[in-house]
């Protein structure tokens, strides 16, 4: 099945104008929006509400008008960004499915794929904040001494994206990369292992039975293709 990509801008968090005008010339279906992307005025500071406020306008216009359930319209994705302060138009990006067979083409599409992940309860959150402030208590001076060091998990995550932009196409075609030079040689002790498991707890493909992926070509023509996983 064919997909569609669209640019829809929009006045504020709260304007639908421009969505409901491609739904109406017929580019897609409201119920055949299958997730979202965006940007709004929000700068990630004292008016970060825009993010929230416009994921509930556009969750609110899937149910009005795409005929969901509440509960169907928090499974489709939407993911919104701030940052548009004075430099960048507020804009949606819509993906939706249309009818027709999928046309075969030879030029480079993009692929795409979307999921929701698992929802994150509020005593999960605090659990966390709980344990961390636990963990500062009773501080004391160690012995200056030659000790095994032990990362916290988040700055042992930060060294990780250090590898991963590492070992980034792009940075090893420009040369760019501290890694260069190191092919085919190990770049840390044989103590460390470093695993890539999709099927960890909110992994990316969690909870997922099919893996979709979705090609849109420049001319907004797109087509779709399901693998087993």
């Amino acid at each position: 099945m064919p997909y569609v990509v669209r640019k829809i801008p929009f006045e504020n968090v709260q304007d639908t104008t421009g969505l409901e005008a491609a739904i109406a010339a017929g580019d897609f279906a409201a119920d055949d929006i299958v997730a979202l992307i965006g940007k709004v005025e929000g700068n990630g500071g004292v008016n970060d509400f825009s993010r929230v406020l416009a994921d509930r306008v556009l969750r609110d216009f899937l149910v009005e008008h795409a005929g969901k359930t509440r509960a169907e319209a928090l499974q489709v994705p939407i993911a919104w960004s701030g940052g548009c302060d004075g430099v960048i138009s507020p804009h949606m990006t819509v993906f939706a499915k249309v009818d027709g067979p999928a046309e075969p083409a030879d030029e480079k599409r993009l692929a795409v794929g979307f999921a929701v992940s698992e929802p994150i309860f509020p005593e999960e959150i605090g659990r966390l904040a709980g344990d961390k402030a636990v963990a500062r208590l009773g501080p004391r001076k160690v012995a200056t001494a030659q000790v095994p060091v032990i990362y916290d998990p988040r700055v042992a995550g930060g060294i990780v994206r250090h590898l991963a932009g590492a070992i980034n196409g792009a940075a090893v075609a420009r040369g760019t990369t501290f890694l260069k030079d190191k092919l085919g040689q190990a770049i840390f002790g044989e103590a460390i292992t470093i695993t890539d498991d999709p099927h960890r707890r909110r992994g990316l493909l969690k909870n997922l039975s099919k893996k979709r992926r979705i090609w849109a070509n420049p001319q907004n023509e797109s087509s779709q293709k399901e693998d087993s996983t």
